[in-house]
């Protein structure tokens, strides 16, 4: 177990749209896993003047694979590297 795991993410956050896809799952489930903190969310800001937080969620997804990757090999000897695609 001397060799280092690495895995590629496309950023720190992706949106529920992009998650599902990335994961292969249905948008329903992940709104489901975000309504059942299964998924960290980045908290919302409410704007000046506005009375709510609004705008689109954001999970993050570095959290959750390293996450993912934690429990399924059962140490943290990995790396996530933040590959941006443009």
């Amino acid at each position: 177990m001397a060799a280092t795991i690495s895995i590629n993410i496309p950023r720190d956050w992706v949106y529920p749209e992009e998650f599902a896809k990335l994961e292969g799952m249905s948008i329903h489930t992940v709104y489901k896993w975000k309504e059942q903190s299964k998924l960290e969310i980045l908290p919302q800001k409410i704007a000046p003047g506005k009375k709510k937080a609004g705008g689109r969620i954001r999970i993050k997804y570095a959290k959750y694979k390293a996450q993912q990757a934690r429990e399924i090999l059962g140490h943290s000897n990995f790396s996530i590297n933040v590959v941006g695609v443009h």
